[in-house]
């Protein structure tokens, strides 16, 4: 890649279009202007008329408008003479290989047009970008020999010309034109800007935007900077980019601890803003200013700007539902010394934020703690109704993360202990011992079936029963007994209450009991469901049966156990996922039953699922090593 200050590379020329000259020999005589354009390209033609004025102005350089040799050649000359006396100035095409495109916008890594190159008289790239924003430097190769050696000097980073300038004659900063400036600040050339900060230039020739960069600036410099920045009101370029530079500039005093300075500034730039666009869209206050001081946990300055509402939008307070401030406080929630401080800044923002934006942030909110769920539903603007994308409310998380506080207090907010979620599923599909009785109390139905057609009880067991869960289930007489039985057939730990039951009432050892036993490894009742008449042969809806899914738990004696009471084949026969017992054993990492079936089986350790091989099931060396399908 080539830099300011290098030499210009050779301008080659397929054909001049208009006023064609001798290029040969141009470089290093004459100061010239190459502009890149295109017939197809809008900004290029809005642009021409511009370049064409400094052509007139400047009859000292050369200005030569290159186009790329890909264009179409008609309608690039088609172009030339539409424009007339607007495009008055050298027009040519490039080289049939072109290189004019490949030494100057592929070198510099520039792919948009219209684009500029200014070659100073000596030969050197001195300068490169919009068109329009070639004026000043243009200014400057024509100013006096001072700012001119003063512009050259940056370009070739000797700073001894500059200092030696601004040492002997201080007066001369204030002649600086705003482009020196602003090459100073590309090229981070801190020893003269901060030279040049002890003069009396003007800083409001200077836009807030010249001053992105303030993460890298040296400590010394930035509060000297801020310090000349704070007494000089700034040109505000846009709106948009303004507020992110003013965020930058913060920034600048967050890090040198001046924070005596940043009311006053921001006061500054939002009366800026005021005078010239009469308000802040609520957007850019919300996402530009306000996002970085919730990063930071200063209460202070969030407390300022929610209060800048005289500034605003009349619709401040009925936001749209832009998560960018609760995202960005609950990502730093947990990490900072001092969680009361997000607290207190949760506080004073959740009051403005719409019903919407509460629910979508609901997720996040139970990831961190109660507290701040808290604050959440406390918010004026929050309903305990409204649902998340996946359908659940409030109460549904609340039960789902065990928080029983929280549990309590949105029922007596009025939440519905019966809605249900995209799963069809109740609150009480995800409770727990501790929240069964605060759903049951406030008339949440245990008879509500999910979309699969479970019961709560089932819902809940699929996952682990808690004893003291099934107790309460037990001493509530909430399910009729095959309910029950369904429930705690997956669970070992009840294996006697299965057994007196089934005994008991009479109920039948169905064959969804026996995979439901078996699947989840309960191999004490899958025996004792065969024992009572259970059909041995059932299978599930992947065609997997008895054998496939006790594989995944079982021990070898009580897999033998279980092939010889039900009286089925050990063989390698798949089911329609393409496993057999061997995978299934490897599957769930049941290591003793793995070496068992392997050896008994003659089996490869290589799964194959739906006749596309997956991976290893388990490498010998590491028995607990799992696959992944």
């Amino acid at each position: 890649m080539s830099e300011i200050g290098s030499e210009a590379p050779p301008i080659k020329v397929g054909k001049w279009l208009k006023n064609g000259i001798d290029i040969e020999g141009l470089i290093g005589t004459k100061a010239i202007v190459l502009e890149f354009w295109a017939f197809w390209c809008p900004p290029c033609i809005r642009a021409i008329p511009h370049i064409n004025k400094l052509s007139q102005q400047f009859q000292d350089i050369v200005f030569i408008g290159m186009t790329s040799n890909r264009n179409d050649l008609k309608q690039s000359e088609d172009l030339v003479e539409k424009m007339k006396n607007d495009m008055d100035y050298h027009i040519a095409i490039d080289d049939e290989d072109g290189t004019t495109d490949t030494n100057y916008m592929k070198k510099f890594g520039v792919s948009g047009i219209p684009h500029c190159f200014f070659i100073s008289k000596e030969g050197k790239i001195l300068w490169h970008g919009h068109p329009m924003e070639l004026d000043p430097v243009l200014d400057v190769e024509n100013s006096d020999i001072s700012v001119r050696d003063f512009y050259r000097s940056i370009v070739a980073n000797d700073n001894s010309k500059i200092l030696e300038v601004l040492n002997q004659s201080p007066e001369k900063a204030k002649t600086i034109p705003k482009t020196l400036i602003e090459m100073l600040v590309e090229k981070k050339n801190f020893v003269v800007l901060e030279k040049i900060l002890d003069t009396d230039i003007d800083m409001s020739q200077m836009s807030m935007n010249d001053f992105f960069d303030f993460a890298d600036f040296p400590q010394n410099f930035l509060r000297k900077l801020l310090s000349k920045l704070s007494k000089t009101p700034m040109t505000i370029d846009s709106l948009d980019g303004s507020i992110l530079a003013v965020v930058r500039i913060i920034y600048g005093y967050f890090r040198t601890f001046q924070m005596d300075m940043v009311a006053d500034f921001t006061e500054q730039f939002c009366q800026s803003i005021r005078d010239i666009h009469e308000k802040i869209p609520f957007d850019f206050t919300q996402k530009q200013i306000l996002f970085p001081f919730v990063r930071s946990m200063i209460s202070g300055l969030v407390e300022y700007i929610l209060g800048l509402h005289k500034f605003t939008d009349e619709q401040y307070n009925a936001r749209d539902g832009d998560r960018t401030i609760l995202d960005s406080l609950f990502a730093f929630y947990s990490y900072i010394p001092q969680p009361e401080e997000a607290k207190k800044i949760l506080s004073m923002i959740l009051p403005h934020l719409s019903s919407e934006t509460l629910t979508m942030s609901l997720d996040t909110c139970f990831l961190i703690d109660s507290s701040v769920v808290d604050l959440c539903i406390s918010a004026p603007t929050f309903d305990v109704h409204a649902k998340t994308q996946s359908g659940q409310t409030v109460l549904h998380l609340a039960v789902q993360n065990k928080m029983n506080q929280i549990v309590a207090k949105v029922i007596s907010m009025g939440a519905n202990v019966n809605e249900v979620d995209g799963d069809g599923a109740s609150p009480l599909h995800y409770c727990n011992a501790s929240s069964l009785p605060l759903l049951l109390d406030a008339g949440a139905d245990p008879k509500v079936l999910n979309s699969a057609g479970k019961n709560f009880f089932e819902s809940v067991a699929t996952h682990g029963l808690d004893l003291d869960f099934v107790e309460e289930v037990k001493n509530r007489k909430l399910l009729n007994s095959v309910d029950f039985v369904k429930g705690i057939i997956r669970d070992k730990r009840f294996s006697k209450d299965v057994k007196q039951l089934i005994s008991d009432e009479n109920i039948k050892a169905t064959s969804d009991l026996l995979l439901a036993a078996a699947e989840s490894g309960a191999v004490a009742n899958v025996l004792f469901l065969l024992s009572q008449g259970a059909d041995p042969n059932a299978k599930n809806s992947n065609q997997s049966n008895l054998l496939h899914l006790s594989a995944q738990h079982a021990t070898v004696d009580e897999f033998k156990s279980l092939v010889s009471l039900s009286g089925l084949q050990l063989t390698d026969e798949k089911d329609d996922l393409g496993w057999n017992v061997f995978h299934y054993a490897g599957y769930k990492s049941n290591k003793t039953l793995y070496a068992y079936l392997k050896e008994e089986l003659n089996q490869d350790p290589v799964i194959f699922h739906r006749s596309h091989l997956v991976e290893h099931l388990m490498d010998e060396s590491e028995p607990d090593s799992k696959f992944q399908c």
